[in-house]
């Protein structure tokens, strides 16, 4: 194995293959940092080798798709076939009290679980699992199951293990480990997998078609103290389901099919009972854009299928997202699956509280009709990563569980209570080649920032005005010594008056 990012953890990508029942394998990571928990956001490189050092794949960028590429890569060419390899654990579980399959407070759970041999390895013998955890409010009561010997290419299951669960615990995550044993395993297999004890308030829906992405909104909430149950798809979820929640997160990222009709009817018995709901989907509109369920429902009317744009912005005097700026680039602390963001126009009583920066179409509508709340955005709520000094995914989603927990109803009022600002900015000509203008007007005398970000957030300029008076200023940028593409500027203005800060996002298209 070869590491050579210098940020990654040789023990971390170590254990990784060794969880996949991999004795040797040699991969070559080239680059500052993957993204997310495992760097801070550089575009990397990455060759991937075969034991025989033969090139299998390739790819620019970290993401989910690459890193289930490496573990099939690993699966087809870093086994030895005289030995077993054990893979694919599922689990089903059931408890003697609501018998909804969760494990809650003062149930007592079984467990069974299901693994499969690869195809073409040796048969495993004598294969044995034991549970384990740490966490004080499970007391596992059996946590030794058998199963059957499993040939090469076989799917077996298992014996049932018990746990119960503490009377009074806190809902919140636990982490589970299942070794598996077998007489001719060169090493015990180890399967790591999280339950969520006791009923959490929101629950995320995870319908992105098994790309993983969702997993970026969970980091968020964890990030946040706050604890959320994930429905992976495993069976389908219906109204009844989701009433054990007051929120429900529903995001559908890459997946092109997004509600079907029973989905949508789960959706309409949950926000009938006073639940909910966020839903984001950038296919949804494309899809759905003409049904009932899209304008009566989400109180919105679709307009553009693919905006092909990465920048949105909050609307001034409107609840949530006030102030803030997001961008979609795919890269830094988020996912790169926004490829197709759509817009709309809320249907009254609903209104917009999100558009595509300088675009005059509207990313995202609200919707409160007093009992249940709905938030529908066109885009991945996902790929929102804080580049360029923009507004992160775990600011944005604070504010939603803000808003879905206040009082405040979307009113008339709040479209038209601006709040104050000192500084605009434009640029023109734009797209440009090689120079720009910028037209900075102040209502104050301040001092201002301008820093230049490329598409992967990297700093490509930056220029302090440290006393620009009350009035309108001219600005030239030069692309010269830049490579075509779309570039950002962050403006911070400090007003001199009362130190009060305003920060400005312009998107800047460079042609030559």
């Amino acid at each position: 194995m070869v590491d050579v990012d210098n940020d990654e953890d040789p023990n971390f990508v170590l254990g990784w293959l060794n969880s996949h029942g991999v004795t040797t394998v040699t991969c070559l990571v080239y680059g500052s940092s993957t993204y997310g928990p495992f760097g801070d956001g550089y575009i990397p490189y990455n060759v991937f080798l075969d034991t025989d050092f033969i090139v299998r794949f390739t790819d620019s960028g970290y993401s989910q798709a690459s890193y289930n590429t490496w573990a099939s890569l690993v699966d087809q060419y870093a086994i030895d076939y005289d030995y077993p390899l054990i893979q694919d654990m599922t689990w089903e579980m059931t408890d003697d009290g609501n018998d909804d399959n969760h494990p809650d407070a003062g149930e007592n759970c079984t467990v069974t679980f299901t693994v499969s041999n690869f195809d073409g390895c040796a048969e495993a013998v004598n294969v044995t699992g034991e549970l384990f955890n740490d966490d004080p409010a499970i007391d596992i009561t059996n946590p030794y199951c058998t199963f059957p010997d499993i040939p090469g290419g076989d799917t077996v299951n298992s014996t049932t293990v018990e746990f119960y669960v503490d009377a009074g615990l806190e809902p919140h995550q636990s982490t589970f480990w299942l070794t598996v044993f077998a007489d001719n395993l060169p090493a015990p297999r180890v399967f790591e997998f999280t339950l969520g004890l006791g009923r959490a308030s929101w629950l995320v829906v995870d319908d992105d078609g098994g790309d993983d992405d969702v997993e970026w909104i969970v980091s968020s909430f964890e990030n946040m103290d706050m604890y959320v149950d994930v429905w992976d798809g495993s069976v389908p979820v219906n109204g009844e389901t989701m009433s054990n929640y007051e929120i429900v997160f529903w995001a559908t990222g890459i997946n092109q099919s997004t509600l079907d009709l029973d989905e949508q009817a789960a959706v309409i018995e949950y926000l009938d009972g006073g639940g909910n709901l966020l839903l984001s989907s950038q296919y949804l509109g494309e899809e759905l854009g003409g049904t009932a369920f899209f304008s009566d429902v989400l109180h919105a009317e679709h307009t553009t299928d693919n905006m092909q744009y990465s920048w949105v912005d909050g609307i001034a005097g409107t609840p949530i997202a006030d102030g803030m700026g997001f961008l979609l680039a795919g890269s830094g602390n988020g996912a790169a699956n926004s490829v197709s963001p759509s817009a709309m126009n809320p249907i009254a009583p609903a209104v917009a509280f999100l558009e595509y920066a300088d675009q005059s179409e509207y990313a995202g509508t609200l919707y409160d009709n007093g009992s249940s709340r709905v938030i529908y955005m066109g885009f991945p709520v996902e790929a929102i990563g804080g580049l360029a000094g923009t507004n992160t995914r775990d600011e944005f989603l604070e504010a939603v569980c803000e808003w879905f927990n206040s009082s405040e109803a979307v009113t008339d009022q709040a479209l038209v209570t601006i709040p104050e600002q000192f500084v605009m900015a434009r640029a023109y000509p734009n797209p440009f080649n090689p120079v720009t203008n910028l037209e900075i007007t102040l209502e104050a005398d301040a001092s201002v920032q301008l820093t230049y970000y490329d598409v992967r957030g990297a700093e490509v300029h930056s220029q302090s005005l440290s006393l620009l008076t009350a009035g309108t200023h001219n600005i030239e940028f030069s692309g010269a010594n830049l490579a075509s593409g779309i570039y950002f500027l962050s403006l911070d203005a400090q007003r001199l008056l009362d130190g009060q800060h305003q920060l400005q996002q312009l998107k800047l298209n460079l042609i030559k």
